[in-house]
């Protein structure tokens, strides 16, 4: 229909039919090219459109999945930021921990060697009125004239090089040197003097001395008359048998002589005595301690009429040469505890469990204490410390026992070798305020020691009214001491310590060396 209206068309203006139809034939092959092209435009489009969605489409699952990746990936580094904060945490705390303790290791070190350093300094902290002179001597007789000394120097001990101490001579001569050096000495035993029978002073500490004596421990006095102080109620024959009466002897033999006099002594100057003490050091320090030095010293004791006692010195133990301080001790206990069982006596001893040199028996309601205090070096610190309060605790307890909470006693005697210094306070510093504040000084006490080689009488000792020290000379200079204990006679049924403890040194009775020069 379109060729014939073409046609017609074409007729009507004046071409010819095959004009016509070649113009036609044109047309519409340039219409068909046009709808060619329009339809390849079209799908051309409609190919680029479908392409542009798919890739919009790609890019949208490609954004979706990356941020899940993203998110994925976050979680990670949270977790992982988490993690790290955490172990930070952990190490902080570990921190902490381990500066806690070793703040503590710190304070503990401290605290150690503030304790070691005290220690050795002596510093004790004493309460209350603790804080005054805690060795009172104020009460000594002669301490107002001090006596010039002469003090002879044996000839026996041989010359030794600084620290060759082995060599010393243990048996000196008992010939005077010709040579003397005047010492000027109070009755007054004053610290600063050498309280180490075979050692000098230790200089600001408490190791041991390197330096031994090269002298016998002990240095003769002129003779001191005691001070007796009102009133003395003097022992008489009614009393007898009220009265516990015994000898004692002290820090001998040293030299050859006293080996020779000491059992002269024991068999003559002991008449009424109910038994005998020595308060210890029975041969000079410095020496190895051989075991036959401790038999000499039995076969001596042995020699007595009464039951015989000893308590330990610092020279027969721990002033051995220090290779045989163990030696020592083992030849001490195998030979002196229990040494009063080679008598036939009533005394009912009683040991102390895990110090058996330490003992007690009561005796006409007077308690008798020996007691392991010595002189000399502390060897060791520990060890020390340890037994002074160990004895302390066990004195204590004996002493409630019998004089409070069963009445079998009036009176109290400690028998030891030392002359009480800081190095003792362990068991000074309690028994004192024990005395005061415990007792209140109801009950006569009396301490009685060797080691300082001249003769002390101390009432009011440590300021306490009721406790009495006496300080036997020791050696062979003088006789044997005598010692009378009554402390259940006084008019209530218990003397003062004045009246309930006397003394007899027997200067009237046997010659003295000192008095004859």
């Amino acid at each position: 229909m379109m060729k014939f209206g073409q046609w017609i068309n074409g007729a009507d203006s004046g071409e010819t039919a095959d004009q016509s139809i070649a113009s036609q034939d044109a047309v519409a092959q340039t219409s068909n090219d046009d709808n060619i092209i329009i339809r390849n435009s079209r799908k051309v489009d409609y190919n680029g459109t479908n392409s542009h969605r798919e890739q919009r489409i790609l890019h949208e699952k490609s954004n979706n999945k990356s941020q899940g990746q993203i998110l994925a990936e976050w979680r990670l580094l949270i977790q992982e930021k988490l993690g790290v904060l955490f172990a930070i945490d952990n190490i902080k705390n570990n921190l902490r921990l381990i500066l806690g303790v070793m703040a503590l290791i710190l304070i503990l070190i401290f605290v150690a060697v503030f304790t070691i350093d005290s220690t050795k300094k002596k510093n004790y902290t004493i309460p209350g009125d603790f804080e005054e002179d805690l060795f009172d001597f104020s009460d000594i007789e002669g301490t107002d004239n001090p006596t010039t000394l002469v003090f002879v120097k044996p000839t026996g001990t041989p010359s030794i090089s600084f620290f060759d101490f082995q060599k010393i001579s243990r048996v000196p001569s008992s010939k005077p040197s010709t040579q003397q050096r005047t010492i000027s000495y109070s009755e007054s035993p004053s610290i600063s003097l050498s309280l180490f029978p075979s050692t000098p002073p230790p200089t600001g500490s408490n190791a041991p001395s390197e330096v031994p004596s090269t002298t016998p421990t002990y240095i003769p006095s002129q003779l001191v008359e005691p001070i007796a102080r009102p009133p003395i109620i003097p022992f008489s024959d009614e009393d007898s048998d009220s009265i516990l009466t015994f000898c004692v002897i002290a820090d001998a033999p040293y030299t050859s002589e006293e080996l020779g006099e000491l059992p002269n002594q024991i068999a003559t100057q002991m008449e009424g005595c109910e038994f005998l003490v020595h308060l210890g050091d029975i041969f000079v320090g410095d020496t190895p301690c051989d075991i036959e030095d401790y038999e000499t010293m039995q076969n001596i004791m042995l020699r007595s009429h009464a039951p015989a006692f000893l308590v330990p010195g610092d020279n027969e133990w721990n002033d051995c040469i220090r290779s045989n301080i163990d030696i020592g001790w083992n030849h001490w206990t195998n030979h002196f505890v229990r040494f009063e069982d080679n008598w036939n006596h009533t005394f009912s001893v009683i040991r102390q469990p895990g110090y058996v040199e330490n003992f007690y028996f009561m005796e006409k309601r007077t308690l008798v204490f020996g007691l392991n205090i010595v002189g000399g070096r502390v060897h060791n610190e520990t060890e020390w410390g340890t037994r002074l309060r160990s004895e302390y605790s066990w004195v204590r307890q004996i002493m409630l026992l019998n004089l409070v909470d069963m009445n079998r006693a009036d009176g109290v005697i400690l028998m030891a070798h030392a002359h009480p210094d800081e190095d003792h306070s362990e068991f000074f510093n309690p028994f004192r305020v024990f005395l005061r504040d415990e007792l209140k000084n109801e009950f006569p006490v009396l301490y009685l020691h060797g080691d300082g080689h001249n003769f002390i009488h101390t009432p009011n000792y440590q300021n306490q009214s009721n406790y009495l020290r006496i300080q036997h000379e020791g050696g062979t200079n003088e006789p044997v001491l005598k010692i009378m204990a009554g402390p259940g006679r006084g008019s209530e049924g218990r003397s003062s310590v004045h009246d309930a403890f006397q003394y007899d040194r027997q200067l009237e009775n046997f010659k003295s060396k000192k008095k004859n020069g």
